[in-house]
Formats: C-alpha cells, structure tokens, sequence
C-alpha cells in the first residue's frame, strides 16, 4: 500500500506512533485524575446530621448554670465579626 501524507507532510506511518503516544499519555493523565477525584468523593454519610455528644452520666450542674447555648448564637451575623 500506499504511504499517506498527513497535513504537515509527515507520512502516516512515522506521525501515526508519534499521535498514538500521545493520545496514550492524555488517556492515562484522566484515569490519574479520574482515581484522585474517587478518593475524595462524597459518601452517604456525609449528608447526615452529626451526631451531637450526649454523656451517660450527666454531672449535676448548679441551675445559675445554662443549660442551652444563648440564642444570642443562633445570629450568623455574631461569626461574621469573627
């Protein structure tokens, strides 16, 4: 057969290995990133609520003590000035 000339005049079987190679190197560069992405993909328990700390064994606080957060924090503006 025939040796074909590509665009800039290269016959096709010396630029065929040359485009082979590099369409390799790009294949094996997206399954790298490819790999790297699944390492930090999201699982179903990252949607979940944390589980908030609830002790066994309560200690008995004096009740001038607060027993909830004040609401005072519930405003995101409060975090914003920090």
């Amino acid at each position: 057969g025939e040796i074909g000339n590509l665009g800039g005049g290269l016959p096709t079987a010396i630029a065929a290995p040359a485009a082979a190679h590099e369409s390799q190197e790009a294949n094996t560069h997206v399954l790298q990133m490819l790999n790297l992405s699944l390492l930090n993909m999201p699982e179903p328990s990252d949607s979940e609520r944390p589980k908030t700390y609830v002790p066994r064994n309560p200690y008995p606080t004096p009740s001038s003590f607060p027993q909830t957060p004040a609401s005072v924090f519930d405003a995101p503006a409060v975090f914003e000035k920090l």
